[in-house]
């Protein structure tokens, strides 16, 4: 009994410890405003948890994938996630996991850690995370077999699109006759060259032109010059890279530290688990400057699961999960962790 108790003391200690630890964490990152992200300081306990989610269509351009792997990570009672994308250039999931236990952190796993510190402030506190914060409204995301009443009185749509600039332009048309009132973001993940893209703008018409707000990705970074680009066309060009030559910058939380006072910017989830989705849109709520945008209902793109079924939205605002934290607090503690 007298060893048991011992034990007792020395585990409620090392939680103790992580969970302040996890409160200097927030305190020296908020410190550091406006930027957003982890300082790399070290954790006690970490553990995990693998998961699958299946999409309901094929996720973008580069892939035919119909589910996708990641882990939730829990540090110091705090949760955040890991959920990379090979096929867009992200180190794999076992590669993430060796970085966060080795902390040689990539910055996805830099920023699981500021997440994990986060809830598990809030968490500490009996509080949900979103108390007090207003949540960006989103876009609508458009994909084959999405119910298109679920679109309907959203200002902006999203649409990804393929190399087949032909056919894309086809789709497109079809679909502005049933949601005329939207204006449409455009993701083609960097399938195009100069000359597709604008075989695929000359494509569309002058009309339809107009319901453009913005194409995201059109080509890779370094196919050309993206400021002639831009000139031919007249929507925004916005990108996701960390080298970013487009006028509007589409920011992923889930991946890299977050400048919360940048202008311009979009911000959305990762496709992700929902505990990055509601990562992501914490940080959208704390820029100081008006967004260009917010991209936060990726849960409609993912068969239902326990957690994604827990998933609202009213009008293009993604609604706060109940609970402490991020939220899930019951689904969280029913699963089987695996310490890192």
């Amino acid at each position: 009994k007298t060893m048991r108790r011992t034990w007792f003391q020395k585990i409620r200690m090392i939680l103790t410890l992580t969970c302040e630890q996890s409160s200097r964490l927030v305190s020296d990152s908020q410190e550091r405003e406006p930027g957003i992200g982890a300082s790399g300081e070290s954790f006690i306990i970490m553990e995990f948890w693998r998961y699958t989610m299946k999409l309901r269509m094929p996720p973008n351009a580069r892939t035919t994938a119909h589910s996708v792997e990641g882990a939730l990570v829990r540090i110091g009672g705090g949760t955040g996630c890991l959920h990379p994308w090979e096929e867009l250039g992200d180190p794999s999931l076992d590669d993430q996991l060796v970085a966060l236990k080795t902390g040689n952190d990539t910055g996805m796993t830099r920023q699981c850690r500021y997440c994990c510190a986060l809830d598990a402030a809030a968490r500490s506190r009996g509080t949900s995370i979103f108390a007090d914060v207003e949540i960006p409204s989103s876009h609508g995301i458009w994909f084959e077999g999405v119910e298109e009443a679920r679109l309907e009185n959203l200002e902006f749509l999203k649409m990804k699109c393929g190399p087949d600039v032909v056919a894309e332009a086809a789709r497109l048309k079809e679909v502005v006759v049933r949601l005329p009132e939207a204006r449409w973001r455009i993701d083609f993940n960097a399938t195009l060259d100069r000359d597709s893209f604008l075989a695929w703008r000359d494509a569309l018409g002058v009309d339809l032109l107009e319901k453009i707000d913005l194409v995201e990705d059109p080509m890779p970074i370094d196919a050309g010059s993206w400021d002639e680009l831009q000139a031919e066309v007249p929507f925004d060009l916005a990108a996701d890279r960390e080298k970013n030559p487009a006028r509007v910058k589409v920011v992923k939380p889930l991946l890299d530290e977050v400048d919360t006072g940048a202008s311009n910017c979009l911000v959305t989830s990762y496709m992700d688990h929902p505990i990055g989705q509601c990562f992501a849109a914490l940080i959208a709520s704390r820029f100081s400057e008006p967004l260009r945008g917010s991209g936060l209902l990726t849960h409609w793109l993912f068969e239902d699961d326990p957690f994604v079924e827990r998933m609202r939205d009213s009008h293009g605002v993604l609604l706060a999960p109940e609970g402490t934290g991020l939220g899930f607090d019951d689904l969280l503690d029913d699963l089987p962790w695996k310490t890192l």
